[in-house]
Parts: structure tokens; C-alpha cells; sequence
């Protein structure tokens, strides 16, 4: 074999062990989570049964697995629970999306225009920390019971971290930096386009994950005090009439509804910000 070849040969099985152990440590952590992950599903799968068995809570109050799996594959059989799923994904993210729009509009006025920010951190941080439930009895007057009144709630409750965040990352953009730019008389749109908020991205990528939550929550919740079409209406529903097995059914899915929205939204979150060392994969 020429001695050029083995050079190379050599050099390839150089870079390729070099990979490799630069990849084994993110390997490594990712198998440790897995297991962590696994060994805290099946503690919790435990604690479960122990509870059905304990006489203070019992098998009416919490079922155990053995019947609630089987309720879990019974409803995914059904038309009934890919409706509800829709009813409560369809205004969750409608109201997240007007949430969106509306927060990210007026936290880009007040990060930018300095007396306003001034003036209405007071008023922000009031309206931000009451309870939005607590002002249900007035949508109701105002909006009556029906899909706007479904839709407001939520959308309050997407809002404030889109409008807190935004103006927070807005109001953080190096003036220097925007006077620099200005100085070379480039439009004051370019300028808001093009430097400012993309330099408040990663605050309105923490809103996002922040809002999409709160937007879900809401709407379940909404949805089973008010017996609104969707999963909390069905979770209310079952809860009344005993029906613990399905109700925990129909917790679960509203829960991996969570927990999917939010590891989509994570995938998001690294693709908006994908430039620093929190938006990269391992």
C-alpha cells in the first residue's frame, strides 16, 4: 500500500476516534437522563398503587393502573376525545396567537418609548399579578358564556409574559448600537425590524414557552368550571358523576397535551435563538 494512503488511512481513524469521544459525554448525560427518567416514572407508578390501596384515599378515589391504562386506550378509540383535543388546542392556540401579536405590539412601545415604560411599570406589574379566574363573574356580564368569553381568559393570560418580556428585551438594546445605526439614516422600520427585536428575540422566545403554558391551563380550566366544550369540560364532567376512572383518563391526556406543546415549543425556542450556547443541541 503507497504510504500516501496509509497517511491517510491513519488520519481519518484520528478524527474519526476525536469525534467520537468528543460525542461520548453528551451520550453519557443523555443516557443518565433517560434513566432518571424511567426510574422517576416508575416511582411514581408505585406511589400510585400504594395509594389505591390505602384505605384514606381507596380504589373509588384513585383507581389504580390495572383499570386506568385500559380506560387510556379505550378513549383513544373514540371520536370524543380527538374533539375535545381539538376544541382545546384550537382556542389555546388562537388565543396564544393573538396573545402574541398583541403583547409583542405593546411591549414594543413601551421598551422603546422610555415615559411610558416609566409610568406604567406600576400599573404592568398590578394587572400582571391578579388573578385572572378572579375576573371571571365580569367576562361573564360583559361577554356573556360562549366562545369569546372562552377565548378572552387565555389570551389575558398569553399577553402579559409576550408584553413583560418584550418590552424587558427591547428596552435592554444597546442605544449605542441603535444610534449607530440611525446615524447612517437607514428608516426607522429597518431599524425596528432589523436591530431591535431581533435583539429581543430570545426574551419573546421565553414568553412563548412562558405563554403557550399558561394559554393551556387556562382553557382547561375555563373549560371545567364553566362546562365548555374540550378536556376540562370532560374532566368536570366525570368528577360529578363518580366516574374517577375515566376522569384520571381524561387527566392524562390533558397533561400529555402539556407536556407535547411544551417540547414543541422547546424545539422552537433553540430554532429562534439558535446562535447561542442554550439554542444549540449538545
Amino acid at each position: 500500500m503507497p504510504q500516501d494512503d496509509t497517511a491517510t488511512i491513519v488520519a481519518a481513524a484520528i478524527g474519526q476516534a476525536g469525534r467520537e469521544d468528543r460525542s461520548s459525554p453528551a451520550r453519557r448525560r443523555a443516557k443518565k437522563v433517560f434513566i432518571a427518567r424511567v426510574l422517576f416514572f416508575i416511582g411514581l407508578a408505585g406511589a400510585w398503587q400504594s395509594l389505591s390501596l390505602w384505605p384514606y384515599f381507596g380504589p373509588n378515589l384513585t383507581p389504580g393502573l390495572q383499570r386506568i391504562i385500559p380506560e387510556i386506550i379505550r378513549l383513544a378509540g373514540t371520536p370524543m376525545l380527538w374533539g375535545a383535543m381539538w376544541d382545546t388546542l384550537s382556542y389555546a392556540l388562537l388565543a396564544l396567537l393573538l396573545g402574541a401579536i398583541t403583547g409583542i405590539t405593546l411591549g414594543t412601545a413601551v421598551g422603546l418609548i422610555r415615559p411610558v415604560r416609566r409610568s406604567s411599570r406600576l400599573l404592568l406589574e398590578v394587572l400582571r399579578a391578579t388573578p385572572l379566574f378572579g375576573l371571571m363573574p365580569i367576562f361573564i356580564l360583559l361577554l356573556g358564556t360562549g366562545p369569546v368569553f372562552k377565548l378572552s381568559l387565555p389570551f389575558l393570560g398569553s399577553m402579559w409574559p409576550f408584553l413583560v418580556q418584550t418590552s424587558q428585551g427591547v428596552a435592554k438594546v444597546d442605544s449605542v448600537l441603535i444610534e449607530t445605526v440611525r446615524s447612517f439614516r437607514v428608516p426607522k422600520r429597518h431599524v425596528l425590524l432589523r436591530v431591535v427585536l431581533p435583539n429581543a428575540l430570545p426574551y419573546m422566545a421565553t414568553a412563548l414557552r412562558l405563554s403557550l403554558v399558561l394559554s393551556i391551563l387556562i382553557t382547561v380550566g375555563v373549560e371545567a368550571l364553566m362546562k365548555l366544550p374540550g378536556l376540562g369540560a370532560e374532566v368536570a364532567l366525570s368528577s360529578q358523576y363518580a366516574a374517577m376512572t375515566e376522569m384520571w383518563a381524561w387527566i392524562f391526556y390533558a397533561a400529555v397535551v402539556g407536556m407535547g406543546a411544551t417540547l414543541l415549543v422547546e424545539r422552537v425556542e433553540k430554532a429562534m435563538i439558535y446562535w447561542r450556547p442554550s439554542g444549540r443541541s449538545a
